[in-house]
């Protein structure tokens, strides 16, 4: 079908810049493989759980903070970077 060869595509050109990178990196052309470009590309619209279980964690303690009217909420914008575990709140 065309949606599995458009998909295949995909995962051919992020194969290729995948490895263009490991080349430049030293790590070996053969580092990637199709099969972990497929299982990226998976989750590209999607939210890992672990992500979404912190995140919805602090909406839920800033809706505590709100409903009670104890303690101050956060001012504007909270951002959260999942691969280092850290979390900041952000005045716009």
């Amino acid at each position: 079908s065309d949606e599995s060869k458009s998909g295949d595509g995909a995962a051919e050109s992020l194969l290729g810049a995948a490895r263009e990178l490991c080349t430049q990196l030293e790590l070996g052309n053969d580092t990637v493989t199709l099969a972990q470009a497929k299982e990226l590309l998976r989750y590209v619209d999607c939210e890992p759980h672990n992500i979404a279980a912190v995140v919805g964690g602090v909406v839920a303690q800033e809706a505590v903070k709100v409903i009670t009217q104890q303690y101050q909420p956060l001012k504007n914008t909270y951002v959260y970077n999942g691969i280092a575990a850290l979390g900041v709140q952000v005045e716009l």
